[in-house]
Protein backbone atom coordinates (compact mmCIF):
# COMPACT_ATOMS: atom_id res chain seq x y z
CA UNK A 1 0.00 0.00 0.00
CA UNK A 2 1.75 3.11 -0.77
CA UNK A 3 1.68 5.95 1.41
CA UNK A 4 -1.45 8.11 -0.19
CA UNK A 5 -3.05 5.40 1.07
CA UNK A 6 -2.17 5.93 4.38
CA UNK A 7 -2.75 8.82 7.01
CA UNK A 8 -1.48 8.41 10.22
CA UNK A 9 -2.09 4.93 10.31
CA UNK A 10 -5.29 4.75 8.95
CA UNK A 11 -5.83 2.90 5.76
CA UNK A 12 -7.82 5.64 3.97
CA UNK A 13 -9.57 3.22 1.10
CA UNK A 14 -10.38 0.60 3.55
CA UNK A 15 -12.16 4.04 5.53
CA UNK A 16 -13.41 5.29 2.32
CA UNK A 17 -14.96 2.32 0.89
CA UNK A 18 -16.81 1.58 4.53
CA UNK A 19 -18.16 5.09 4.54
CA UNK A 20 -19.37 5.35 0.92
CA UNK A 21 -23.25 4.90 0.25
CA UNK A 22 -23.82 2.25 -2.55
CA UNK A 23 -26.03 2.79 -4.90
CA UNK A 24 -29.05 0.12 -3.85
CA UNK A 25 -29.01 1.67 -0.85
CA UNK A 26 -29.15 5.46 -2.62
CA UNK A 27 -32.06 3.64 -4.16
CA UNK A 28 -34.20 2.21 -1.69
CA UNK A 29 -34.13 6.03 0.21
CA UNK A 30 -35.61 7.38 -2.84
CA UNK A 31 -38.45 5.15 -2.87
CA UNK A 32 -39.18 5.16 0.66
CA UNK A 33 -39.27 8.46 0.46
CA UNK A 34 -41.60 8.38 -2.81
CA UNK A 35 -43.85 5.94 -1.03
CA UNK A 36 -43.73 8.72 2.43
CA UNK A 37 -45.60 10.99 0.35
CA UNK A 38 -49.36 11.61 0.86
CA UNK A 39 -51.62 9.27 -0.72
CA UNK A 40 -53.51 11.41 -2.91
CA UNK A 41 -49.99 13.18 -4.68
CA UNK A 42 -50.86 13.91 -8.14
CA UNK A 43 -54.87 12.17 -8.02
CA UNK A 44 -55.74 15.61 -8.04
CA UNK A 45 -54.40 16.95 -10.86
CA UNK A 46 -55.59 13.13 -12.56
CA UNK A 47 -58.67 13.84 -11.27
CA UNK A 48 -58.85 17.58 -12.52
CA UNK A 49 -57.13 15.91 -16.41
CA UNK A 50 -60.56 13.64 -17.06
CA UNK A 51 -62.68 16.95 -15.84
CA UNK A 52 -60.74 18.97 -18.42
CA UNK A 53 -61.44 16.56 -21.21
CA UNK A 54 -65.52 16.97 -20.18
CA UNK A 55 -64.68 21.07 -19.98
CA UNK A 56 -63.33 20.88 -23.27
CA UNK A 57 -66.19 19.29 -25.18
CA UNK A 58 -68.67 21.47 -23.31
CA UNK A 59 -66.81 24.81 -24.41
CA UNK A 60 -66.22 23.56 -28.04
CA UNK A 61 -70.25 22.35 -28.34
CA UNK A 62 -71.28 25.56 -27.49
CA UNK A 63 -68.42 27.98 -29.27
CA UNK A 64 -70.43 30.53 -31.19
CA UNK A 65 -67.83 31.24 -34.08
CA UNK A 66 -64.33 29.95 -35.20
CA UNK A 67 -62.63 32.31 -33.22
CA UNK A 68 -64.28 30.98 -29.59
CA UNK A 69 -63.25 27.65 -30.71
CA UNK A 70 -60.13 27.80 -31.54
CA UNK A 71 -60.08 29.50 -28.38
CA UNK A 72 -62.23 27.19 -26.45
CA UNK A 73 -59.42 24.10 -28.14
CA UNK A 74 -56.35 26.06 -26.99
CA UNK A 75 -57.54 26.92 -23.00
CA UNK A 76 -58.93 23.10 -22.84
CA UNK A 77 -56.17 21.35 -23.94
CA UNK A 78 -53.79 23.51 -22.08
CA UNK A 79 -55.65 22.34 -18.89
CA UNK A 80 -55.37 18.48 -19.89
CA UNK A 81 -51.71 18.36 -20.83
CA UNK A 82 -50.96 20.43 -17.42
CA UNK A 83 -53.05 18.40 -15.05
CA UNK A 84 -52.33 15.38 -17.15
CA UNK A 85 -48.29 16.02 -17.02
CA UNK A 86 -48.84 16.89 -13.37
CA UNK A 87 -50.86 13.50 -12.74
CA UNK A 88 -48.31 11.30 -14.00
CA UNK A 89 -44.97 13.30 -12.76
CA UNK A 90 -46.28 12.48 -9.03
CA UNK A 91 -48.27 9.32 -9.24
CA UNK A 92 -46.49 6.86 -12.08
CA UNK A 93 -42.94 8.38 -12.32
CA UNK A 94 -41.01 6.10 -9.86
CA UNK A 95 -37.35 5.97 -11.52
CA UNK A 96 -34.68 8.86 -10.40
CA UNK A 97 -34.53 9.74 -14.78
CA UNK A 98 -38.21 9.22 -14.78
CA UNK A 99 -38.96 11.96 -12.28
CA UNK A 100 -36.26 14.29 -13.09
CA UNK A 101 -37.53 14.40 -16.45
CA UNK A 102 -41.37 14.83 -15.84
CA UNK A 103 -40.54 17.33 -13.28
CA UNK A 104 -39.02 19.32 -15.82
CA UNK A 105 -42.20 19.00 -17.57
CA UNK A 106 -44.44 19.14 -15.11
CA UNK A 107 -43.04 22.69 -14.02
CA UNK A 108 -42.71 23.97 -17.79
CA UNK A 109 -46.51 22.82 -18.05
CA UNK A 110 -47.68 25.47 -15.66
CA UNK A 111 -46.93 28.39 -17.93
CA UNK A 112 -49.22 26.68 -20.70
CA UNK A 113 -51.83 26.31 -18.40
CA UNK A 114 -51.24 29.96 -17.57
CA UNK A 115 -50.85 31.45 -21.29
CA UNK A 116 -53.93 29.11 -22.30
CA UNK A 117 -56.32 29.94 -19.95
CA UNK A 118 -55.36 33.51 -20.72
CA UNK A 119 -55.68 33.14 -24.69
CA UNK A 120 -59.96 33.11 -24.22
CA UNK A 121 -59.73 36.27 -22.44
CA UNK A 122 -57.33 37.92 -25.12
CA UNK A 123 -58.76 36.65 -28.09
CA UNK A 124 -62.77 37.17 -27.30
CA UNK A 125 -62.90 39.77 -24.58
CA UNK A 126 -59.93 42.14 -25.68
CA UNK A 127 -60.32 43.95 -29.20
CA UNK A 128 -58.18 44.98 -32.05
CA UNK A 129 -54.49 45.41 -32.25
CA UNK A 130 -54.57 44.92 -28.40
CA UNK A 131 -55.79 41.23 -28.41
CA UNK A 132 -53.04 39.83 -30.76
CA UNK A 133 -50.27 41.86 -28.79
CA UNK A 134 -51.70 40.55 -25.72
CA UNK A 135 -52.22 37.12 -27.27
CA UNK A 136 -48.40 37.25 -28.17
CA UNK A 137 -46.40 38.42 -25.60
CA UNK A 138 -48.36 35.87 -23.24
CA UNK A 139 -46.99 33.10 -25.41
CA UNK A 140 -43.57 34.54 -25.56
CA UNK A 141 -43.17 35.07 -22.05
CA UNK A 142 -44.35 31.24 -21.87
CA UNK A 143 -42.13 30.27 -24.45
CA UNK A 144 -39.03 31.93 -22.40
CA UNK A 145 -40.55 30.07 -19.02
CA UNK A 146 -40.73 26.87 -20.86
CA UNK A 147 -37.22 26.58 -21.98
CA UNK A 148 -35.68 27.77 -18.82
CA UNK A 149 -37.24 24.81 -16.78
CA UNK A 150 -36.26 22.39 -19.37
CA UNK A 151 -32.52 23.55 -19.13
CA UNK A 152 -32.39 23.64 -15.72
CA UNK A 153 -35.29 23.96 -12.82
CA UNK A 154 -32.40 24.74 -9.67
CA UNK A 155 -30.27 27.09 -12.24
CA UNK A 156 -33.32 29.48 -12.83
CA UNK A 157 -35.69 28.91 -10.14
CA UNK A 158 -36.20 32.38 -9.08
CA UNK A 159 -36.42 33.62 -12.36
CA UNK A 160 -39.18 31.14 -13.03
CA UNK A 161 -40.92 32.11 -10.33
CA UNK A 162 -41.42 35.36 -11.33
CA UNK A 163 -42.26 34.70 -14.95
CA UNK A 164 -45.28 32.21 -13.16
CA UNK A 165 -46.37 35.23 -11.59
CA UNK A 166 -45.71 38.03 -13.64
CA UNK A 167 -47.31 36.00 -16.44
CA UNK A 168 -50.78 35.07 -14.00
CA UNK A 169 -51.40 38.71 -13.65
CA UNK A 170 -50.97 40.17 -16.80
CA UNK A 171 -54.15 40.17 -17.85
CA UNK A 172 -54.56 43.20 -15.70
CA UNK A 173 -53.67 45.05 -18.66
CA UNK A 174 -56.99 43.69 -19.87
CA UNK A 175 -58.81 45.81 -17.00
CA UNK A 176 -60.33 48.32 -19.38
CA UNK A 177 -62.20 46.10 -21.53
CA UNK A 178 -63.69 44.22 -18.25
CA UNK A 179 -65.09 47.54 -16.99
CA UNK A 180 -68.53 46.61 -18.85
CA UNK A 181 -68.16 42.99 -17.28
CA UNK A 182 -68.43 42.82 -13.68
CA UNK A 183 -68.97 39.82 -13.05
CA UNK A 184 -66.44 38.23 -15.72
CA UNK A 185 -63.57 40.95 -13.78
CA UNK A 186 -64.78 39.68 -10.33
CA UNK A 187 -64.12 35.87 -11.30
CA UNK A 188 -61.16 36.77 -12.70
CA UNK A 189 -59.65 38.24 -9.83
CA UNK A 190 -60.75 35.63 -7.52
CA UNK A 191 -59.10 33.08 -9.44
CA UNK A 192 -55.68 35.09 -9.60
CA UNK A 193 -55.94 35.64 -5.97
CA UNK A 194 -56.97 31.89 -5.37
CA UNK A 195 -53.79 30.71 -7.39
CA UNK A 196 -51.15 33.41 -5.98
CA UNK A 197 -52.48 32.45 -2.06
CA UNK A 198 -51.79 28.65 -3.66
CA UNK A 199 -48.48 29.43 -4.37
CA UNK A 200 -47.72 31.09 -1.06
CA UNK A 201 -48.59 28.46 0.67
CA UNK A 202 -46.73 26.03 -1.24
CA UNK A 203 -43.23 28.16 -1.06
CA UNK A 204 -43.83 27.68 2.93
CA UNK A 205 -44.43 24.66 2.85
CA UNK A 206 -47.74 24.56 4.60
CA UNK A 207 -50.84 23.95 6.18
CA UNK A 208 -50.17 20.22 6.43
CA UNK A 209 -53.14 18.87 7.64
CA UNK A 210 -53.31 15.07 7.20
CA UNK A 211 -49.72 14.40 5.96
CA UNK A 212 -50.32 10.61 5.38
CA UNK A 213 -53.08 11.93 3.26
CA UNK A 214 -53.37 15.80 2.13
CA UNK A 215 -50.22 17.78 2.71
CA UNK A 216 -49.24 21.17 2.17
CA UNK A 217 -48.58 19.97 -1.28
CA UNK A 218 -52.51 18.92 -2.14
CA UNK A 219 -53.59 22.07 -0.57
CA UNK A 220 -51.73 24.27 -3.44
CA UNK A 221 -52.97 21.25 -5.97
CA UNK A 222 -56.75 21.95 -4.56
CA UNK A 223 -56.68 25.70 -4.61
CA UNK A 224 -54.89 25.47 -8.62
CA UNK A 225 -57.92 23.37 -9.45
CA UNK A 226 -60.35 25.45 -7.66
CA UNK A 227 -58.87 28.82 -9.34
CA UNK A 228 -59.25 26.93 -12.51
CA UNK A 229 -62.47 25.99 -11.80
CA UNK A 230 -63.31 29.88 -11.43
CA UNK A 231 -61.41 30.58 -14.74
CA UNK A 232 -63.74 28.10 -16.43
CA UNK A 233 -66.93 30.06 -14.80
CA UNK A 234 -65.84 32.95 -16.27
CA UNK A 235 -64.30 31.71 -20.06
CA UNK A 236 -67.72 30.07 -20.79
CA UNK A 237 -69.81 32.77 -21.17
CA UNK A 238 -67.18 34.06 -23.40
CA UNK A 239 -66.94 31.04 -25.66
CA UNK A 240 -70.92 31.24 -25.52
CA UNK A 241 -70.76 34.82 -26.70
CA UNK A 242 -67.88 34.27 -29.21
Amino acid sequence: MSSGDTFRGVNLSKHAAATTVSPELTNLHHYEELDARPRLRGRIHLGAAFVSVAALAWLVGVAATPRAELAAWVYGLSAIACYATSGIYHVFARSPVARRRWRQADHAMIYVLIAGTATPMYLLAASGMWRWVMFGLMWAGAGVGITLKLVSIERFRVAGGVLYIGLGWMGLALIPNFWDRPRLLMLVVIAGVTYTVGAVLFAQGRPNPIPRWFGYHEVWHTLGVAAGAVFFVAILPLVQAG
